[in-house]
């Protein structure tokens, strides 16, 4: 191999690249705006389409760690006002 033939997911650098994050915020949750950070579509009803890992008696904004974009099927995890992950 010559300078670095791999793959560009498998380097440390990648020039040009940037990565967003893969998360929405709680609050926008809330409000019923979410955007979907993978394909950039708004999820029209995102509470329709929350996700908890683990066992809860009801699924709510609240309670959620992740929603799902109904057109890119991608799971975008639910991080709280600060900036952190709340699982």
């Amino acid at each position: 191999m010559r300078g670095d033939d791999r793959p560009t997911f498998l380097r440390r650098e990648r020039p040009g690249i940037r990565m967003t994050r893969n998360v929405v915020r709680r609050e926008d949750l809330r409000e019923g705006v979410v955007e979907c950070p993978l394909c950039g579509r708004q999820i029209a009803i995102p509470t329709d389409h929350l996700i908890v890992y683990g066992v809860v008696d009801r699924l709510t904004a609240e309670n959620a760690d992740a929603v799902e974009c109904p057109a890119c099927s991608g799971v975008t995890f639910v991080e709280d006002g600060s900036g952190c992950l709340d699982h």
